[in-house]
């Protein structure tokens, strides 16, 4: 048991692996901004894409209800016709 705890000692002494650094290869940097910028360009399209829908949604829903109230006078109101 403790030959197995001195080893985990060792391993949480150790120096971290070394990770490389974009400055040392400006092929990974380049990657990885490319990404980014990929990310950020789907993002805006994204969310132009949402709010041109929404906006062809309300224009619909606005003509639905000009032809509703163009057509009112053809039906007695609900509330009528419930006894209310």
């Amino acid at each position: 048991m403790a030959a197995s705890s001195g080893g985990l000692r060792k391993a949480l002494f150790r120096s971290p692996p070394t990770v490389e650094t974009p400055s040392k290869n400006p092929e990974a940097l380049e990657s990885l901004l490319n990404k980014i910028q990929v990310d950020i360009e789907v993002d805006n399209n994204l969310n132009s894409l949402k709010r041109e829908m929404h906006e062809q949604r309300m224009a619909k829903l606005r003509q639905e209800l000009e032809h509703i109230s163009q057509d009112q006078w053809k039906y007695k109101p609900i509330d009528q016709l419930i006894g209310f």
